[in-house]
């Protein structure tokens, strides 16, 4: 490769790489992209709501003028660079995550401004001490968020969060049955928010020991696989078949409908967390595997009633959880060689 190419491929490779891809996908309109591409400067706002912001350009032209660390402002300054180009490149939830390390560098940035307003001069120091207190509105902000959100669709926030979809697929619509995705993920303030916490503990107490548990990356899987198993060690019998699902394709549906088939073949007591998408992607290649002539778009158009009704050799079988709120799981029964079930 070139040094062009080179460099565009670092480039690419550190600003995302593929993962880049099916954030801002083809399926995106432009006029989404841009909503979400705007996305970035709100929660910019969103973790810095203070005058202080206005504070940041003065702040490193101050710093920089001042020479005193210039390999400080260079890391600094190249530090807020990369890390900008790269979580501007993910998606909502990530996005919330990745972008952390910007929001520190830029308070980092702040505190020459602020030393220059408090210091210099009768007028700066009084705008100074405002600027430093309005740094304190999240604390007022954040206790006032799990009543803004709400969990209505007329709500603004989680209208916000229903505007990203995926193959016309709501990701917020796909978390909602389970907990209220607005109010966990804008408010840090987590002391008083129980809802995962009821939902995993519902869960655990229908799974009966040994289960084996589909789950997708817009359902449980973060919680009750990498948090209560990996982190916490509760419940470590449970077998999770984590899987993924932004992204599903055919191929990756048919690979991960095989291993539930391979699961269902030696009797384990099998389940699924949703029948929608992204777990109904599989469940429909799954119906497929145990029904080989069929038509996977005939498949995929059935209702729930009726893929429940006419799935071949497995019985759906809903299981009441009631976690933070009541929503049902589905226990996968093969019926034996007679047709009866197991």
């Amino acid at each position: 490769r070139s040094g062009g190419e080179a460099l565009a491929y670092i480039l690419h490779q550190a600003t995302g790489g593929e993962f880049k891809r099916f954030m801002f996908s083809e399926e995106l309109t432009p006029g989404k992209k841009g909503f979400w591409r705007l996305n970035y400067l709100l929660l910019i706002v969103y973790n810095l709501p203070s005058i202080a912001l206005f504070l940041i350009p003065g702040s490193v032209l101050r710093w920089w003028k001042a020479r005193r660390y210039p390999l400080t402002n260079i890391f600094l300054l190249s530090g807020l660079a990369v890390q900008f180009l790269w979580s501007f490149n993910y998606f909502i939830w990530d996005m919330y995550a990745f972008i952390q390390p910007v929001i520190l560098i830029l308070i980092i940035l702040v505190i020459p401004g602020f030393d220059a307003l408090i210091q210099k001069g009768w007028m700066r120091k009084p705008l100074g001490m405002l600027a430093l207190l309005t740094v304190f509105i999240p604390v007022g902000l954040y206790q006032l968020l799990p009543v803004i959100s709400g969990n209505s669709e007329s709500d603004f926030m989680v209208g916000y969060f229903r505007n990203y979809d995926l193959r016309g697929y709501r990701i917020y619509d796909m978390a909602s049955p389970y907990w209220s995705p607005a109010g966990y993920v804008l408010n840090p303030n987590k002391r008083h928010y129980d809802e995962v916490v009821r939902t995993a503990e519902g869960m655990f107490d229908v799974l009966p020991e040994g289960s084996y548990l589909f789950q997708t990356s817009v359902t449980t899987d973060y919680p009750l696989a990498f948090y209560y198993r990996d982190t916490m060690g509760i419940r470590t019998d449970i077998r999770y078949h984590s899987f993924f699902g932004q992204f599903v394709d055919d191929a990756s549906a048919r690979r991960e409908a095989m291993k539930i088939k391979q699961a269902l073949t030696i009797y384990e007591d099998v389940y699924t967390v949703s029948l929608k998408f992204p777990e109904r992607a599989v469940l429909d290649q799954l119906y497929l595997a145990f029904s080989p002539g069929d038509d996977i778009q005939r498949i995929s158009r059935l209702s729930t009633d009726d893929f429940i009704g006419t799935f071949p050799g497995v019985h759906l079988v809903p299981v009441r959880v009631d976690g933070a709120k009541v929503f049902f799981i589905h226990r996968l029964d093969p019926e034996s060689p007679s047709g009866d079930r197991r």
